[in-house]
């Protein structure tokens, strides 16, 4: 810039020589303060002789020869401000004068503060304080000393802030220029200060329960001097190793944050994982009856998303017991009678996880007093007889009782075993002791069992017999009952509307036919017995021989025959035959004997039957359909032609007794059960009294069979 205005001088006073003389000069102002103002002469338009500058603060310059002239001269202002320069040019004949001014502009004052804390890797906050007493400050430059940052080692920020890399001592300077491109630089040193290292560890943590953190952070070269927590769940605390309770399970980003005495702080953030508590809950019956196991099921799980299994279960039940605790793998549903009168009780189950976290419940579980089972029965309690049972079950406090459950213990008696009314009537099937069982359940399902032995007695056998005599006779009947007590009531219908209360009646039918009379006894044990048999009443033209002798016959298949006399039937003998063929049926009834002689044959599958009826009935006819009883074809009658028994019922011990010319002959006694089987046997030679022990046979009726050459007998006998 000055060459070109010297040039262009030199060329103006080249070409113009005669321009007038002339102290013009220009100056480089305004200028900044400290800097040096230049000043350049103009063509001076003649020799110059002497030059004097007048800088207008005082100082004067006078240039003499052989100084060269024009003089270019600068000058240092002490302070800033607006000068008058003035110069003084002495030519040979004049002396000329040039005054500008010169103004000399303030510099900014550079200044700035930063923050108090000043940390290694910790921004640091820079805050501009330069001040300007011409214009305004218009760019800043800053140098923060720290070339390890890279390009963030300098800002044209007027308040920066800069993160210094490393711990230490740094020179920061800035450097600020006004609009008028005067500027300041200031430099200060900062000390930066070693970090604390924030660390922390912390305990398994469940939801719900205290988690423990603890400080684990390096104080380095100050000590920590607070702490700030942030669980992640919006908890805070300012303790250096406190505890905090997490609502919910889930990930928390726990922050931990340091500040040491130099104010330095660092943070560290860790997940934090805070696990499901399991839940806990179990289910058992609505109606629980007391004294009875209760059913306790487990349902407790964990929350979805989390692993982990349940590893223990503790059950308290509230009674006083000692707590069960089960532990995986084994099975956590349980029965539990509780013990003790109480009704309510506090049921609490505690599960634990895999992952030590523990969650409880408690449950109220109420039992009901159960009903309290109990019966009694009737006095009489006879085989076959209706037994009448009462009911004396009580509620105890507890449901109404709305069912019963009755077992007799006599399965023989099929359906009729069990009933479900209160107080049922059971007629057992046989003698003994049967195991009666009563249930009483009442509205809530509480139940209760009763059971006893019950004594069924054995019941009378009833039996008689009546004559068989013409129209206008008195029919006589007798009494053949058998019981183990005394019989001591008798009840007699003779089938034409006539009754009797003797124990051996005679009565008088109007008309002849068959009448089914029928007989009812009861014994002192109160066990009744009965009997329906027909009772014949002839017309005087049908009257039974006194002998019959049944000769040279054959009874086929599917033909039934009838044989009667008074007193004595003969069967074949003397060359002549009868035979039963398979299928045929033949009946001898007799007053007094029947004879079976040789050539007596019953074919297999064939069936004839003898009876000695001193009274009757006989048959109407020679032949009859067979419509007799069971009872009927195995009774022989009390009375036989060639022995008899005694005493009959026996307790074991009884008599035989042959009679007759055919008692010294050699016979054979065999005792037959009522299911056919053949319990005894004895061979009597020539004796014609013979004691028989039937102690070790169970109690019941047998048949006797006798064999007296060729003559077959039989007859029943009951054991008491």
């Amino acid at each position: 810039m000055k060459k070109v205005i010297i040039l262009s001088a030199v060329f103006i006073f080249i070409l113009i020589q005669t321009f007038p003389q002339s102290a013009f000069f220009t100056s480089d102002s305004p200028r900044c303060f400290n800097d040096t103002v230049h000043f350049t002469p103009g063509f001076p338009g003649g020799t110059i002789l002497q030059e004097k500058w007048d800088f207008g603060d005082g100082n004067v310059i006078t240039y003499d020869p052989p100084t060269t002239f024009p003089v270019f001269t600068t000058h240092l202002y002490a302070n800033y401000g607006t000068y008058t320069v003035n110069r003084t040019v002495k030519f040979s004949a004049i002396i000329l004068n040039y005054s500008i001014l010169v103004q000399v502009i303030p510099r900014p004052v550079a200044n700035f503060s930063y923050a108090f804390v000043t940390c290694a890797g910790q921004s640091v906050q820079f805050t501009d304080l330069s001040i300007t007493n011409y214009g305004y400050i218009q760019s800043w430059y800053w140098n923060f000393g720290d070339p390890t940052s890279g390009i963030n080692n300098t800002s044209t920020l007027s308040n920066p802030s800069h993160t210094f890399s490393a711990a230490g001592n740094y020179n920061v300077s800035l450097t600020v220029t006004g609009n008028t491109g005067c500027a300041n630089t200031i430099i200060k040193a900062i000390t930066i200060s070693i970090l604390p290292v924030a660390n922390f560890a912390y305990s398994g943590t469940c939801e719900g329960d205290l988690t423990q953190f603890t400080d684990l952070s390096i104080a380095n070269a100050a000590a920590i001097v607070s702490y700030n927590w942030n669980f992640g769940d919006g908890g805070t605390s300012s303790l250096s190793s406190p505890m905090h309770i997490y609502a919910t399970y889930g990930v928390f980003n726990v922050t931990l944050t340091v500040v040491n005495s130099n104010g330095c702080t660092h943070s560290v953030t860790k997940p934090v994982m805070v696990n499901a508590k399991p839940v806990a809950f179990f289910s058992f019956p609505s109606t629980n009856c007391m004294g009875l196991p209760v059913q306790f099921n487990d349902l407790s799980y964990i929350p979805a998303g989390f692993s982990g299994y349940i590893v223990q279960w503790v059950w308290e039940f509230g009674d006083g017991t000692s707590p069960l605790m089960i532990n995986f793998p084994g099975n956590p549903n349980v029965t539990h009678t509780f013990w003790g009168y109480a009704t309510a009780h506090v049921v609490r189950l505690t599960v634990t996880t895999s992952n030590g976290c523990t969650a409880f419940v408690e449950r109220i579980v109420n039992s009901v007093p159960a009903p309290v089972a109990n019966f009694t029965q009737s006095v009489t309690t006879c085989e076959q007889q209706p037994v009448q049972f009462y009911d004396l079950s009580q509620t105890n406090g507890g449901g109404v009782i709305i069912s019963w459950n009755w077992d007799f213990g006599d399965p023989m008696s099929g359906i009729n075993n069990s009933s479900t009314l209160q107080n049922p009537a059971h007629a057992f099937t046989d003698a003994g002791i049967f195991t009666v069982t009563l249930v009483v359940t009442n509205n809530i399902g509480c139940q209760d069992t009763m059971t006893k032995a019950i004594s069924v007695n054995t019941g009378p056998i009833a039996n008689f017999s009546s004559d068989t005599v013409p129209v206008g006779s008195l029919t006589t009947f007798t009494d053949l009952s058998i019981s183990p007590g005394s019989i001591v009531i008798w009840r007699w219908d003779f089938g034409d509307g006539q009754s009797s209360s003797l124990s051996n009646p005679t009565h008088l039918y109007g008309m002849p036919g068959t009448y089914m009379a029928k007989l009812t006894v009861t014994n002192t044990m109160g066990c009744i017995g009965d009997i329906i048999k027909p009772v014949v009443i002839l017309d005087t033209l049908n009257a039974p021989p006194a002998t019959r002798n049944v000769t040279n016959v054959i009874v086929a298949n599917s033909e039934t025959k009838c044989y009667n006399a008074s007193q004595v039937i003969n069967i074949a003998g003397n060359g002549t035959f009868f035979f039963v063929l398979s299928g045929g049926n033949a009946t001898f009834i007799a007053g007094q004997k029947i004879s079976f002689l040789p050539n007596s044959i019953v074919l297999s599958g064939g069936n004839m039957w003898g009876y000695i009826a001193p009274n009757g009935p006989y048959c109407v006819t020679p032949s009859m359909p067979s419509t007799t009883s069971a009872d009927d074809q195995v009774s022989m009658g009390i009375e036989q032609s060639s022995f008899k028994i005694y005493p009959n019922p026996t307790t074991g011990v009884f008599v035989f007794e042959l009679k007759g010319k055919d008692a010294n002959n050699s016979s054979t006694v065999e005792f037959y059960g009522t299911m056919g089987e053949k319990v005894m046997t004895e061979n009597l030679n020539g004796e014609l009294k013979h004691e028989f022990n039937l102690t070790g046979l169970p109690i019941g009726i047998y048949f006797i069979r006798i064999v007296n050459g060729d003559k077959v007998e039989t007859a029943k006998i009951i054991r008491q």
